[in-house]
């Protein structure tokens, strides 16, 4: 590798990591989004802060919300919405459950989103859609049904 490709490629580190401490991201997690991004990250930051939790090891939704906050996006962005569903269907996940009515799942969304539930039918739909999630409907009666919202179970043998 060039000398001059070298610096060129030092420089592009550089900026990329006063540009994510403007965020609060520290130096070791500006370099984690640098390897993994290169120079899309600035797109990725302005437009889907989200997408960090989904690839970076070290940032969940929490964090990412507070970039997104930073980066003036709006309460009810779509990819807020999901990530919010998605982060409480883990948080269930990680606490035993294998899955969460819908009721639930919009309630604790609402809570931590500050949205209303009913902004969140669509993204639940986008996410079945794209396999995030797997929603499953049981009618008990003519007039009753429960909607259960399930994280798709992932296995990996070693």
């Amino acid at each position: 590798m060039a000398i001059a490709q070298q610096v060129e490629e030092k420089k592009g580190m550089r900026e990329a990591m006063m540009f994510l401490q403007n965020y609060g991201i520290t130096l070791n997690l500006a370099a984690k989004i640098y390897q993994e991004y290169g120079p899309k990250l600035y797109s990725i930051i302005k437009e889907n802060p989200y997408k960090l939790a989904d690839d970076i090891p070290g940032v969940g939704f929490k964090m990412a919300d507070e970039i997104a906050e930073k980066g003036g996006i709006f309460t009810a962005s779509d990819y807020r919405i999901k990530a919010g569903l998605l982060y409480i269907l883990l948080q269930a996940s990680a606490n035993g459950h294998t899955y969460l009515p819908q009721k639930e799942l919009f309630s604790q969304a609402a809570d931590l989103l500050k949205v209303e539930p009913s902004a969140m039918e669509k993204h639940l739909m986008d996410m079945q859609i794209d396999r995030k999630v797997v929603v499953k409907k049981q009618f008990r009666t003519v007039n009753h049904r429960n909607i259960w919202c399930i994280l798709p179970i992932i296995i990996t043998w070693s």
